[in-house]
């Protein structure tokens, strides 16, 4: 299925309905149960979800710096992308090989 949605999303995995989405501090108020999501972040991922999206959120507590590798960053995605990695396998494979590649160069 083609992506297409009129939202901004930080990466997709081709091939698939898997979006992620980096979440970063303007995305959450602080409460007293601690960070809650903002109502335009809550919209956000219950329409992509009405859509047909699985929309993967990483809190920008989790997601490593800018400058971190893509080790680090692969390892924060592991645990959210573990349940659909069976589907996903094939592509998330290919995408570490050219990112290796350029980071190489």
């Amino acid at each position: 299925r083609e992506f297409q949605t009129r939202y901004s999303i930080d990466m997709a995995i081709r091939g698939t309905n898997i979006l992620i989405e980096v979440d970063g501090p303007t995305h959450y108020a602080v409460a007293p149960s601690g960070r809650e999501a903002l109502g335009a972040t809550v919209m956000k991922r219950r329409q992509l979800s009405g859509a047909g999206y699985h929309l993967i959120s990483v809190p920008y507590w989790v997601w490593p710096s800018k400058d971190s590798s893509l080790a680090a960053r692969l390892a924060a995605l592991h645990p959210l992308l573990a349940p659909a990695l069976p589907l996903i396998r094939g592509e998330t494979r290919r995408f570490v090989a050219r990112e290796e590649e350029e980071e190489g160069e």
